[in-house]
């Protein structure tokens, strides 16, 4: 695996060797000798282990020279990742003159004898220096990288803000960058959280912290199972996760959430905690002795009175710590709230109004506007559940809307707030894409009365401004793809703005920058085989086929369908050969687990593919396994095993050169989640 974003090859289990070295020389005395530490070397090396860490300051230096001879004797340079780290400057040193820039180069040197090496692959600032700017021990190390004694640099023990300021720094100069950091983040001290407070506080940012509960409490339930209902079904959330809801009627949950919530509210001081309280599958309650009881207890008619119940626990929780509950519009639901409760409205407009009604501070975050992990356009990636949300129809949302408002209550909508659910976003710069430009968007909807806004002009700010600003930024955002339509055997595309060029390919590729300019429309007949992409400057829209021409020819054989595997609905949905149908396993696909594909006369065709996952979503898929084929039914043939494409999900494929009698999806290993999602087979 590659560590972060650079090109070193390393082992997921990094060796350290603070245990090695002279323990009459160095801080600690329980170090271990030469020959010791070559052996638990040697033994790592036959394990798999190539990534191992040391510093100058290891018993004097002595870790180094152990580490370097066990790498000369036991393995090859090249096939191993050796880090080290430098101190900051003694006061002797800053005594005398010695600037950062060459503390670090004599530090290297002194590290690089020591090993017997002539670079080191990782070479990491060891704890943050307050007496040197910080620029003097970057210019050091890019000084480093340049005469090639340094491969990639790090950072240990330092703040998030101080890596992020150090990177800007050094990307300012077009020095190297930072690809790793040693944190000094733990359970018990929780550093990283009380040192981002202050980052955010000088920035006018207050950091409002969310635990989800009742529901999608799916990690605190796997490690106390005892917060759950005690039965014996399993109930599913929409994400999938199963039993993931607190009981309601076990009394100790709330000591519990007490002891939770008072560590947490010590570390942030936003007054207001989000407890999210969305999506909860309330079957479990139903099902449950103690719920039920509590129900008639209480005398309660309907089950949502239970979410109340639960609610107002952790409300009154909260109030006594100081802080005002926030969560999503279903905690207005079954009863009332404490008028400080703050409402976050996802659900529709009419959810926040009334909210509003009901005098409750209100942000207006609905799905439809502003939920930027929603599709942008129907052959891009994303969600769909609450449609497709291009940038003009974000743009045009009002928090407000045509709701006949009075003063006090239009001062209870606090404004609009947009939402990215990052499980979607697996993809890399993924997550840039769906946020940007909408943010900008977003920012305008909340500074500017909505009879004041100009889409138009929006847009012509952005390609005038914002554009470059986003670029200079380094920020992947999202460029609008083509519009392409087949006419009369041409193809005529067109684009968003005049700041854009159009490239194609012909022969189903990706364009890039080197694939010629569309400057008018294309004659052929063949216009399946064409693809389209914007670009600005060198980033590129997604490509994109004529949106009227059907671009795959799949087949649709009669087919016969089994599994071992138990499903949620009928497996003969596997063989309708509709893509806009799939199905869910029941349990988790597990090594030995199949399904089977017979078709009732052989298939002649020259691919057989089977994608996993939600279409264009790419999650819940099969990870690890094959696709394999049989001439005769009997003996196969191993295909393709399953990869990840952003849009297909994890897919495999296979490539006959004879007619196909039968196909077989097999699973070698454990899959992603306790369900996966199963797509037809699509034979060309």
């Amino acid at each position: 695996m590659n560590l972060g974003k650079s090109d070193l090859k390393v082992s997921r289990i990094c060796m350290g060797c603070m245990g090695f070295g002279k323990a009459e020389t160095g801080q600690h005395s329980w170090t271990v000798d030469e020959e010791t530490s070559k052996s638990i070397i040697k033994r790592g090396l036959e394990l798999g282990i190539n990534f191992y860490d040391t510093a100058i300051a290891y018993q004097a230096g002595t870790s180094e020279e152990y580490l370097g001879k066990a790498i000369k004797e036991y393995a090859k340079r090249d096939e191993v990742v050796i880090a080290t780290k430098f101190l900051p400057r003694s006061q002797e040193e800053i005594a005398n003159g010695i600037s950062g820039k060459e503390h670090v180069l004599s530090s290297l040197d002194a590290s690089l004898s020591h090993l017997g090496m002539d670079y080191v692959d990782l070479y990491i600032y060891h704890m943050w220096d307050w007496n040197t700017p910080v620029e003097d021990y970057l210019a050091g190390m890019a000084e480093g990288v340049k005469v090639g004694k340094i491969r990639q640099i790090g950072i240990a023990n330092c703040f998030a803000w101080q890596l992020a300021e150090a990177n800007a720094i050094a990307k300012e100069n077009g020095w190297s960058e930072f690809v790793s950091v040693q944190n000094h983040y733990n359970l018990i001290m929780r550093e990283e959280e009380r040192e981002m407070n202050v980052y955010a506080a000088e920035r006018n940012i207050t950091i409002i912290p969310e635990i989800d509960l009742p529901g999608h409490s799916k990690a605190v339930a796997v490690t106390y199972p005892e917060i759950l209902c005690d039965i014996n079904t399993i109930n599913y959330s929409v994400q999938l996760e199963s039993n993931n809801v607190w009981c309601v009627g076990r009394e100790e949950n709330y000591e519990m959430l007490d002891d939770i919530i008072s560590e947490l509210c010590e570390l942030f001081p936003s007054d207001i905690f989000h407890i999210g309280a969305d999506e909860v599958n309330m079957d479990s309650w139903r099902q449950c002795p103690r719920c039920q009881a509590l129900m008639k207890r209480m005398k309660m008619n309907d089950v949502i009175e239970l979410q109340n119940y639960f609610v107002r626990q952790v409300e009154a929780i909260l109030a006594k710590h100081g802080k005002n509950m926030g969560g999503w519009d279903e905690i207005i639901d079954g009863g009332e709230l404490l008028p400080s409760s703050v409402v976050y409205a996802w659900a529709s407009m009419d959810r926040g109004m009334k909210s509003v009604s009901q005098g409750h501070k209100t942000v207006m975050q609905v799905a439809q506007y502003l939920y930027f992990d929603m599709k942008q356009s129907e052959d891009e990636r994303g969600l769909t559940w609450a449609g497709i949300t291009s940038l003009e129809k974000a743009y045009s949302f009002d928090p407000i809307g045509s709701f006949n408002l009075d003063e006090e209550q239009t001062k209870l909508v606090l404004g609009p707030q947009g939402g990215c659910w990052t499980e979607c976003m697996q993809v890399k710069d993924f997550a840039d894409y769906q946020i940007f430009p909408k943010l900008l968007a977003l920012s305008e909807i909340g500074w500017t009365d909505f009879d004041k806004r100009d889409y138009d002009d929006f847009e012509n700010r952005l390609f005038n401004s914002h554009y470059d600003r986003l670029y200079s930024m380094g920020l992947k955002f999202r460029i609008a793809p083509p519009l392409v339509s087949y006419q009369d055997g041409q193809l005529v595309v067109s684009k968003e703005n005049d700041a854009l060029t159009i490239r194609y390919t012909n022969d189903g590729s990706t364009p890039n920058l080197d694939s010629p300019l569309y400057e008018k429309p294309i004659s052929t007949d063949a216009p399946e085989n064409y693809r389209f992409a914007t670009f600005y400057k060198d980033r590129s829209s997604i490509a994109r086929a004529a949106q009227n021409v059907a671009i795959h020819h799949y087949l649709k054989p009669a087919t016969t369908v089994e599994s071992n595997i138990p499903f949620r609905g009928d497996i003969n949905r596997l063989v309708d050969y509709d893509l806009n149908t799939y199905i869910f396993t029941d349990k988790e696909v597990c090594a030995g687990d199949y399904i089977r594909f017979d078709f009732d006369e052989p298939v002649v065709c020259h691919s057989i593919g089977m994608c996993t996952g939600y279409y264009k979503l790419a999650v819940y898929g099969i990870l690890n396994g094959y696709i394999e084929f049989s001439y005769d039914g009997e003996n196969f043939i191993k295909g393709q095993r399953f990869e990840y494409d952003k849009f297909d999900g994890y897919k495999a494929y296979c490539y006959p050169e004879k007619p196909v009698k039968s196909v077989r999806v097999v699973a070698d290993g454990v899959c992603e989640h306790e369900l996966t999602v199963i797509q037809d087979l699509r034979i060309e």
